[in-house]
Order: structure tokens, then sequence, then C-alpha cells
């Protein structure tokens, strides 16, 4: 048996106001494992955006899914990258099981 699982990995950079909006679309539809990262500067298509703590910033979000999961995803998210910006990226990954699943 292996111990890796192949799954998608979903990242996410929105605006940090719309974190709790989004979160709560994943909670609502069974998405509950998530890592949210704080205050994350770039530079995209709405220019550049700094944390000086005068702004609002950007939150980075990384799940991990099974596969044919992430449509789903996208679909949840697409609307408020449309009206906020962001970005969402979606990629292969092996997942290292652990625990009973091994």
């Amino acid at each position: 048996m292996s111990i890796l699982k192949k799954m998608k990995k979903i990242e996410i950079v929105i605006d940090d106001s719309m974190l709790h909006h989004l979160t709560q679309k994943f909670d609502i539809s069974g998405f509950h494992d998530y890592t949210v990262v704080h205050d994350v500067e770039g530079q995209g298509d709405r220019g550049l955006r700094l944390c000086t703590g005068m702004e609002i910033s950007n939150a980075y979000l990384i799940l991990v899914v099974d596969v044919g999961k992430e449509k789903e995803l996208a679909e949840m998210v697409q609307p408020i990258l449309t009206e906020y910006g962001g970005i969402c990226l979606i990629s292969d990954v092996q997942w290292v099981k652990h625990g009973k699943e091994v």
C-alpha cells in the first residue's frame, strides 16, 4: 500500500475582507480543512498591496482536496475574484498519508 495519495492543492490570495465570507462557504460545503496566512503582500492587475497596517491586506489560503473536488471550490472562489481581485491556483500534489490511513 502506498503512503502517497494523489490530491489537488488550491492556493488562493484574496482581499482579507472577503476571507470570512469565503471560509463560511467552504465550511457549509464540507471543506473544513484549510490554512490561512494573513497580511500577504504582492502586486497584480489591481496594483501593489503592502501590509502597512493602514490598508486592507490580502490573505493566503491553502487547501488540499480529493481529486474531483477542485471544480466545486473554483466555482465558489471565482465570483469573489471577479469582484475583488485575487488569484486561485490549482495543482496536482502528492499527500503523505499518516496515522491510521497508512
